[in-house]
């Protein structure tokens, strides 16, 4: 590791395209001093983010930025790679803009001749430029940390007990979640909480803090338990800091928002036109602000609940704009409606949908408002910007103070053009200004004259216009009209066209089911028919051998008979009723799936080795066996009944050795 001291890094490229495979840079590393530590011709762009976490050091120093990636998005992508406290300039780059890096560098004595420097001295000259602390940093790293309340375990089992035990995890959640809130709230960090609610309390919840991991220290610590778990987590977002090429655009907007662990956000313009439709999964405030403003300017921002969260009124607040939420929560069907009524197909998923709904409808409440100014300056006929109008309207004044609001600006332009046009004609003005007024009073009665005359031209032109107007509307009316009707049938024909294809899934599914229904009618036709032929004979299939299988087994299918097979998966040596059971009931023996049969031979009771094939068939809970294996169990049956005879007879013979040698001692006696 290098020593413990502040280090400044250099970088320029040596050879091929930025970020591609074969592109190689080069790199210089000094101290505080002004010292060379580290010299490099050629590095890969993987090499050089390593040696940036091996040095870390303060500030990295570029001349163009651009040489890192082939686009902003990849360049955004590779600085999120470096360590976060590096700080990222451009050192060529400043209050009096872009220079060129050979000529500061040949200023500050960093180089000497003329002409481009090479990659070497150009990182030397960065690293020095950076230290000295010149430059525009081009690299902004937003922390938040996100912290995750959830469930540590999953409810097994069934029955009353697992519905017990899930709203037990789920209430822990919850009482977890409201103090981790309560803690923050206490040290005054700002944050958005979504959750996912659920029977007896909460299934998770995520806290965005917008604040470094060190700040949570002491506040919230994770936490790993039974029930529930909390994990803390920093993030770090990287913003790029470059100049922008062009303006934000002006663009009056309705904004859905659908917040909560996975967001959605739906974009209208003011004719109600789908600008923007996504949904992210922890998208937090700062960047749906950032992809707003990118789009236009929101004056609305609607909600498909009637409690407005909290993360959206903050949002709403930023630019100055109103929310909306209906009295009462949107019904699913509802917002299903709306979304597809608009978009023309179903959303992506329910978020969108939501959140497309939302803007919907709140659009839906300002329509006629909007299509009211529209009606009336089209009627005034005076060259308004309609959007501006709308767009006042919108933020809550009436429609005739927007439209005066809209002239005043107007008539403040024309004034201010006549004045510049009055100071015009009075400059040079003195002693011949006498002289000239009658001249000017005639000249001024004749465009009065002039003006009178276009006036009249005007206000005929006016009312044919209206006349017209009139007739357009009505007209409009009549295409409205008919293009509801039209979208009213295509709105069905979609409906019909899902429908087909949930009933097209459900065929396919029944298909599927039918099919899989085919195989096992076929299977067990081939086993009826080798039962009905003697190739197979059915014998008593057990999952374990044990009284309660036992027991399982005969109320299913009668008492155990004599000479009956049982077949076993698991071979486990028995307890001492179970092998009395067996012995008692006479079966013919045991075949054994998994184990040794030697441990139940060992007992008395015959078993044999078996495995799954043509001989050996189990089926929905059902066992065949072939005679092969029953010629087997006899044979090891036949087998331990000659040992127990034998046994039986070496008994005999000692219990008359021993009668005997008793009269022989009484005899002596």
């Amino acid at each position: 590791m290098p020593p413990n001291r502040d280090y400044y890094m250099g970088v320029d490229i040596a050879s091929g395209s930025p970020a591609g495979r074969r592109a190689s840079y080069s790199i210089v590393v000094i101290d505080s001093e002004g010292n060379t530590i580290l010299v490099n011709p050629s590095v890969s762009l993987s090499r050089l983010i390593r040696l940036t976490w091996e040095y870390r050091p303060r500030r990295l120093g570029l001349d163009n930025p651009m040489e890192l990636a082939s686009n902003k998005r990849e360049l955004e992508r590779i600085l999120s790679l470096l360590p976060p406290e590096l700080e990222v300039v451009q050192v060529n780059a400043g209050e009096e803009g872009v220079q060129r890096i050979a000529a500061i560098a040949r200023e500050r004595g960093l180089a000497k001749g003329r002409g481009k420097l090479d990659p070497v001295s150009t990182a030397y000259a960065a690293a020095f430029l950076a230290m000295e602390g010149r430059g525009r940093p081009i690299r902004v790293v937003e922390e938040k940390t996100l912290i995750t309340v959830s469930k540590a375990r999953s409810p097994k089992g069934g029955g009353y007990s697992q519905q017990r035990l899930q709203r037990r995890v789920r209430a822990s959640v919850h009482i977890a979640a409201m103090k981790v809130k309560e803690a923050l709230d206490k040290a005054g960090l700002e944050y958005d909480m979504n959750y996912r609610k659920s029977i007896g309390g909460l299934e998770s919840a995520v806290f965005t803090v917008y604040a470094s991991r060190d700040k949570l220290r002491g506040i919230v610590r994770p936490h790993r338990g039974l029930d529930y778990s909390i994990t803390v987590k920093p993030v770090y977002k990287v913003r790029l800091n470059l100049e922008e090429e062009a303006g934000q655009p002006d663009i009056p907007l309705i904004v859905g928002l659908d917040p909560g662990i996975t967001t959605g956000v739906a974009v209208l313009d003011i004719n109600g036109r789908v600008v923007y439709l996504d949904s992210r999964k922890n998208l937090d405030r700062g960047e749906i602000v950032r992809i707003l403003a990118g789009l236009g300017k929101p004056i609305i921002f609607a909600v498909d609940v009637a409690e407005i969260p909290e993360s959206v009124r903050w949002i709403a607040a930023k630019f100055g704009a109103q929310v909306y939420s209906p009295g009462q929560d949107m019904e699913s069907g509802e917002k299903r409606e709306l979304a597809i009524r608009i978009l023309g197909r179903a959303p992506e998923d329910t978020h969108q949908r939501d959140a497309l709904a939302a803007a919907y409808k709140a659009f839906l409440i300002v329509k006629n408002k909007l299509e009211t100014i529209q009606r009336q300056l089209d009627r005034m006929g005076i060259g308004l910007d309609p959007v501006r109008v709308k767009e006042e309207v919108l933020r809550g004044v009436t429609v005739a103070e927007a439209i005066e609001k809209a002239i005043e600006s107007e008539l403040s332009s024309i004034m201010d053009n006549v004045g510049v046009s009055d100071t015009t004609v009075q400059v040079g003005a003195g002693e011949g200004e006498k002289s000239r007024g009658s001249g000017e009073h005639l000249e001024l009665i004749a465009r009065i004259n002039e003006l009178k005359a276009e006036n009249l031209y005007l206000q005929r032109r006016l009312s044919e216009m209206e006349r017209k107007a009139r007739y357009a509307l009505l007209e409009a009316e009549r295409i409205r009209r008919e293009a509801k009707a039209e979208a009213y049938k295509d709105l069905e024909v979609r409906k019909l066209r899902e429908m087909v294809e949930t009933l097209n899934s459900k065929v396919r599914s029944l298909e599927e089911r039918i099919a899989s229904l085919e195989e096992e009618v076929e299977k067990a036709r081939s086993l009826l028919l080798s039962v009905g032929r003697g190739r197979l004979v059915l014998a008593r299939l057990l999952p374990v051998l044990s009284t309660r299988a036992l027991k399982k087994s005969i109320e299913a299918m009668g008492p155990l008979q004599e000479n009956e097979v049982v077949v076993v998966r698991d071979g486990v040596v028995p307890d001492h009723d179970v092998l009395h059971f067996l012995d008692s009931s006479g079966v013919l023996g045991v075949i054994v799936l998994g184990g040794d049969p030697e441990r139940l031979i060992s007992h008395g009771i015959p078993a044999v080795a078996g495995s799954l094939g043509d001989c050996l068939v189990v089926w929905h809970g059902l066992a065949f066996i072939c005679d092969k294996i029953i010629e087997e169990l006899v044979e090891v049956r036949e087998r331990i009944e000659a040992e127990r005879e034998s046994l039986i007879n070496i008994e005999r013979i000692i219990e008359e050795y021993r009668r005997s040698r008793g009269v022989s001692r009484a005899k002596r006696a």
